[in-house]
């Protein structure tokens, strides 16, 4: 393995940073987050089961909705 070439696998969310509640995060920081693709998101948005909020043209989300999206398992 290959010390200087970045890991293929994503940061398991145990190892992530805590969310801050207030702070908006982009979608692809979401999907990570939840562990999903961000097409997987954009149903979810869709379907009403996370928050979003619209910024400009900018889509996305509190750290609070993402921290209860992990918490019921919505993904």
């Amino acid at each position: 393995m290959d010390p200087n070439r970045p890991s293929q696998n994503p940061p398991h969310a145990d190892s992530l940073p805590l969310l801050e509640p207030d702070r908006l995060y982009p979608s692809a920081v979401t999907a990570m987050r939840l562990g999903i693709s961000d097409r997987s998101l954009r149903r979810l948005r869709s379907a009403g089961k996370i928050t979003a909020v619209r910024i400009g043209g900018a889509i996305r989300f509190r750290g609070r909705d993402i921290q209860r999206a992990i918490e019921q398992g919505v993904a």
